[in-house]
């Protein structure tokens, strides 16, 4: 099973569902998501993001292209 595991890993894939959010105000630069594999979770793993993504924007937060944006 150990050497199937990287197997299984390489074929299912990878995603990057990065998105980083300022907020106005203080400047403030928070990330949601990130590198993971694609798994059978990925509903799972999208809607924890999806309300991330949601709970910054309720306090302010802003989508942003990438963690120094001004």
């Amino acid at each position: 099973m150990k050497k199937l595991f990287p197997l299984l890993f390489l074929l299912s894939g990878c995603a990057d569902s990065t998105v980083y959010l300022k907020n106005e105000k203080s400047g403030e630069v928070v990330k949601c998501g990130g590198p993971h594999a694609v798994t059978l979770a990925e509903s799972a793993i999208q809607q924890r993001e999806a309300q991330c993504i949601q709970d910054y924007k309720e306090r302010g937060f802003v989508r942003v292209s990438g963690p120094n944006s001004n």
